[in-house]
């Protein structure tokens, strides 16, 4: 499967997301040393994308899980139970990931990535 990517550049070299991730701070893209992805768990089937977030420094993933919920009210409704991986829960899953770097384009793997610029 063909993946296609957006491309932001970064401090630390180009940032490949998947055009269907939604990205939270994209103005935050050209200083960023830290990128992030929060995924939801069962997400897709709420409407929930998977999220990018761009950080100048190790952010707290408690700051980030905020600002989605904020982005998603869907994710602070009580009436909507979420299937997550310990059963349905008021509460969803949010997973919030730091994103994997490497030095070179030429195969990206699925899902985002860091390409490091070498100097």
């Amino acid at each position: 499967m063909n993946i296609l990517y957006k491309k932001y550049i970064s401090k630390n070299g180009a940032v490949y997301i998947p055009e269907a991730y939604c990205v939270l701070n994209p103005e935050k893209a050209e200083d960023a040393i830290v990128v992030y992805v929060i995924e939801v768990y069962d997400g897709d089937k709420n409407g929930v994308p998977h999220m990018i977030y761009f950080s100048n420094d190790a952010a707290d993933p408690i700051d980030i899980v905020t600002i989605v919920k904020k982005t998603y009210p869907i994710l602070t409704a009580k009436d909507v139970l979420w299937n997550t991986p310990y059963g349905l829960k008021v509460e969803p899953y949010i997973g919030v990931y730091k994103v994997h770097e490497i030095v070179n384009e030429t195969s990206l793997p699925d899902g985002v990535v860091m390409v490091r610029s070498v100097i």
